[in-house]
Formats: structure tokens, C-alpha cells, sequence
């Protein structure tokens, strides 16, 4: 039977579904749909909201029989096709599926890291503490680990300590690997047949495939794609197929970094000696002016190593400076940015060479040591970056700043890493 034999005016979901609305549109969908994961292509779809696009795609995606990613462009939308569409099919169509919901790692609980910071001096303060409680009751039942479920505010402090990330994991040789919530999630989606993620995800994965030393993809291969809300493509492209490096992820970084050293019972100064480091390297970056997010930079500011870079590097005009925040300190000479680089590189280096030397058995530490080689390798793609093909800028995350590097043009990027992998 035809997805859309399913969907129609006499099939089964007309029959049990009271109030069911027969939509001619919806049909024409399906019948695409099954056409493009029948015999390989490429399906564009445009239609208006009320025409039932979510089922147009599920029902011949699991007629298919293939392993079929679904890539949604919110997180809401993934969470109604896995607790409303799904079941709704798999009750009125017979239609058993095995699906299974991925999202960004840092939606999940790090069980190493808990451990970690459950031991830190901050988790003795009555809100730390009063949170890690919380935690600590919650992942005795969750069977995800994900942070949706968890009986605490959107804003809860404590998480950004205890999530896992892209640049905590350890992986098989981490203690905890077996009980990982993430182990367990990729796991099952290693066993399902649709696999429903986000755009972000899904382009955090494809980065990864395309990255011979990133070690690995995120999502288990798939024979086809589906994205919802396709129109958010090619800015979501843009952001993983660059590189940035931001005054957050050198905190977490230090932050880490001295936890493990402490556990180690290593009193090195290192992780202090980057923070100032990356403190002044960032204030010394070109100004965003009052309401700007984000600026562009100039190709007279990458040319890190090469003659002139030193004059380059230097601003003649003073420069208000400003913190973080936004507020506004006395004018200062132009700094070296290029001198502040190196000291950030080097600040780096010596953290990494430090946490190999004294890690034994600590994976922890060789983790640190892999996220400095891995922010030394972004700071080296930005300041070396071909000027023509990207833009580099400085742009406000949060309350701090980020400096990254963006491809102008994402099409053969696609063609290659997405249109050139995936069948349908």
C-alpha cells in the first residue's frame, strides 16, 4: 500500500481518526516523498501550514524500510514527531517503528563530570548544592539523561558544569562510558530506522564526517535525510563548516582544567596564566560598537607569522575599551594584538604539554590536553584563513565575546558533504 493510499479519504487513518480531514496536497506530498526514497534524488517541498507536511514525510519514511534521518529546525519539533506524530501513526496505522530522538550533546547529563564537580569547592555553597541535590535525585530515574526532564530552572547555574560537550568527552576509555547517557542514546539510534535529530546536530555531524581527525560522526549512518524546515539550511551550514574560538570556551577550558589538576593534587598555576592570557587577548580585538552583535574583520588582521604582521597587528588610534559587559573603561593605547596571540597560543601549549606530563591514568587530564591542541587548531584556521572564500569577525556570545571565522559560500560544501553522501 502507497503512503498515500494510507492518508487518503478511505484509508485507515479515515476510518479511526473521528474528524479526519482528507487533504488532497498532503497526498501529493507522500507520493513525492516515496518517489525520492524509491529511487534516490533530490525532493523540494513548499507548502502552506494546515497541508500535514509532518505526516506526508513520517508515513513513507517508515514504509521505506530504510534508516532515514528526520532533521527538524527546533527542538520542539522533534519532541512532537517522538511524543505525538509517531504514536499517533503507530496506533492508528499498525506501522512499528523503531525511533529514536538525538539531540546536541550538552542537552545530556556527564556523569564524569557530575562526579567532578560534585567534589569541587563550589558544590559546598547552599545553591550548588541545593542544585547538585536536585541532580543528584533526578539521575537515579531518568532513563536519558537529558536536560528537558530534569526539575530545574532553564537558567540553573550548575548545569553548565555537569553537561557533556563535544570537547568533554573522553569516550571508551572514559569509566563512566558504559552508564553514559550519551553511550546509551547513540546506542539505540544505532538500532532504529528513523532517527530524529536538529539542524544543529545534524551539521555538527557532517563537520565531524568531513574532519579526518575529529574522530568520528556524531548520528549512525543513514540512507536518507529529511529536513523540516529546510529554509534554515544554509545558515546553519555556515556556522559548522567555520571555526570560532570565545572567551566561554576558554573559561570552561581553565575552569576544567584546574578542577582535574586539583583532583590530581597538581597546584599548577597554568590554567590561571590562560585565563589572563585569553583576557587579554580577546579585549584587545577590534571594538563592536553600541547594538552591534557583530563585526567584520579586515584581512590587514590575520596575517599572524607573516612580514608586516607586527605593523598589521597594531592600531595607531587609541581605543575605548570595553568589558564584557559592555561598560565602558578609559581610552588605552593601541595594543599588539599579534604579541597577544602568541601569548594566548603559548598559554595554551604550555597547559596541554603540563596536563600530558602529570595525567598517568587520568583521561580527564588527556582530555584537557586534546581541547587546548583543539582551540589552537581554530585559533590558527582564523588568523590563517583564505581572505576571498570567508570572513572573519568578532561577534558578542552571551556576556562575552567569540572571534570566528564563517565560508561565504556553502554550496560546495553541501555538494559534497551532504548532497554527495546521503542517497535521498
Amino acid at each position: 500500500m502507497r503512503a498515500s493510499d494510507l492518508l487518503g479519504p478511505q484509508g485507515p487513518l479515515a476510518r479511526s481518526i473521528e474528524g479526519y480531514e482528507h487533504r488532497p496536497s498532503q497526498m501529493r506530498m507522500a507520493d513525492l516523498v516515496e518517489r525520492t526514497l524509491g529511487h534516490e534524488g533530490v525532493a523540494i517541498v513548499e507548502a502552506g501550514t494546515g497541508t500535514g507536511k509532518t505526516w506526508a514525510y513520517l508515513v513513507p519514511a517508515i514504509l521505506s524500510g530504510k534508516r532515514v534521518v528526520i532533521s527538524t529546525g527546533t527542538r520542539a519539533l522533534q519532541d512532537q514527531i517522538m511524543e505525538r506524530d509517531l504514536p499517533a501513526l503507530r496506533d492508528h496505522l499498525g506501522l512499528a517503528v523503531e525511533a529514536v530522538c538525538m539531540k546536541g550533546l550538552s542537552n545530556y547529563l556527564c556523569l564524569r563530570r557530575y562526579e567532578l564537580y560534585r567534589h569541587a569547592p563550589e558544590a559546598a555553597t547552599a545553591e550548588v548544592g541545593k542544585q547538585l541535590r536536585v541532580i543528584e535525585d533526578w539521575r537515579a530515574y531518568t532513563e536519558t539523561g537529558d536536560r528537558a526532564d530534569l526539575p530545574l530552572p532553564e537558567d540553573a547555574s550548575v548545569w553548565a558544569h555537569v553537561q557533556s560537550g563535544p570537547d568533554t568527552r573522553i569516550g571508551a576509555r572514559c569509566s563512566f562510558f558504559e552508564k553514559c547517557f550519551v553511550t546509551k542514546m547513540r546506542r539505540a539510534a544505532e538500532n532504529a530506522r528513523i532517527v530524529v535529530v536538529n539542524h544543529h546536530l545534524f551539521f555538527a555531524d557532517l563537520a565531524l564526517r568531513g574532519d579526518r581527525t575529529a574522530g568520528g560522526a556524531v548520528i549512525p549512518d543513514y540512507d536518507a535525510v529529511i529536513f523540516d524546515e529546510a529554509h534554515q539550511l544554509e545558515e546553519t551550514a555556515t556556522l559548522f563548516f567555520g571555526a570560532s574560538v570565545s572567551t566561554g570556551q576558554l573559561e570552561r577550558l581553565a575552569r576544567d582544567a584546574t578542577r582535574a589538576l586539583v583532583a590530581a593534587k597538581d597546584g599548577s598555576p597554568l590554567p590561571e596564566v590562560l585565563r589572563a592570557a585569553a583576557d587579554a587577548f580577546f579585549l584587545a580585538l577590534p571594538r563592536l560598537r553600541e547594538g552591534n552583535d557583530r563585526v567584520p574583520l579586515e584581512a590587514s588582521h590575520f596575517s599572524v607569522g607573516s612580514a608586516g604582521s607586527a605593523a598589521d597587528f597594531t592600531r595607531a588610534e587609541p581605543v575605548v575599551e570595553r568589558d564584557w559587559d559592555g561598560a565602558t573603561k578609559a581610552p588605552r593605547p593601541a595594543p599588539d594584538l599579534e604579541q597577544r596571540f602568541f601569548a594566548l597560543d603559548d598559554a595554551l601549549e604550555a597547559l596541554g604539554a603540563h596536563c600530558r606530563v602529570v595525567r598517568g591514568e587520568d583521561e580527564s587530564l588527556a582530555q584537557i590536553a586534546k581541547r587546548c591542541g583543539q582551540i589552537r587548531d581554530d585559533l590558527g584556521r582564523i588568523t590563517e584563513a583564505a581572505i576571498g572564500h570567508s570572513v572573519a569577525w568578532v561577534s558578542r556570545r552571551g556576556n562575552g565575546l567569540a572571534l570566528g571565522i564563517s565560508p561565504i559560500d556553502v554550496s560546495s560544501i553541501l555538494r559534497k558533504e551532504l548532497f554527495g553522501r546521503a542517497a535521498s
